[in-house]
């Protein structure tokens, strides 16, 4: 992994979570009608939802060992990603721009490990 491979999976991922309202559940022990659930499914990012949970599931614990021993990168990719979401800046940071990154660590609590705050 590098720096721009995780900044722009992490950045998708929480962009997509805040944005995009994700309809696909699934249900134990529930019939359903396969053709009325696929005409209910919002397909308006042209790629199934499967997918997408599949692609950020897939590579979510390599992006955390990536994040953990990287911490300079780490604390940078936070911070371009709180900028973004909250649309104090745009993906690609202007050049006269400084980012000056506040330090970054994973809650360590048992369940927590992945879950990013500042210092």
């Amino acid at each position: 992994l590098t720096h721009d491979v995780v900044k722009s999976l992490v950045s998708s991922q929480i962009f997509l979570g805040v944005h995009y309202k994700h309809d696909l559940e699934v249900r134990s022990k529930q019939a359903t009608s396969r053709t009325a659930s696929i005409e209910t499914i919002d397909s308006s990012l042209f790629i199934p939802q499967t997918e997408i949970f599949d692609l950020f599931q897939r590579h979510r614990g390599k992006i955390l060992i990536w994040l953990q021993t990287h911490p300079q990168d780490c604390d940078q990719i936070m911070e371009s990603i709180v900028q973004l979401i909250t649309s104090l800046g745009t993906r690609q940071a202007k050049q006269h721009i400084q980012i000056h990154a506040r330090h970054w660590a994973s809650i360590e609590r048992e369940g927590c490990v992945g879950r990013w705050v500042p210092d």
